[in-house]
């Protein structure tokens, strides 16, 4: 990280890749099927490129704020989708 004149720049994230990609550690396995690669949940009302990100299975969207209730993953199973 550097400083310019009282600022902090921070680095560039590349676009392009999958959500998933900007985290450190690798997304949990969903506890109730199993599966692997959990979908990030996000809370709030989504912007347009949150809409997409879903729409291409990177994320997960979970209504309005008030609904997160220390969610933070979504199983990406069809047949499962929890919330954990």
């Amino acid at each position: 990280m550097s400083v310019v004149a009282g600022m902090v720049l921070t680095p560039q994230i590349p676009a392009g890749g999958p959500m998933t990609t900007l985290f450190c550690d690798p997304p949990p396995s969903c506890p109730r099927c199993e599966a692997e690669g959990a979908l990030p949940l996000i809370f709030g009302t989504p912007s347009r490129e949150m809409l997409i990100a879903e729409q291409l299975g990177q994320i997960a969207l979970g209504g309005p704020i008030d609904d997160a209730k220390n969610l933070e993953w979504a199983c990406p199973g069809r047949s499962c989708r929890s919330y954990f």
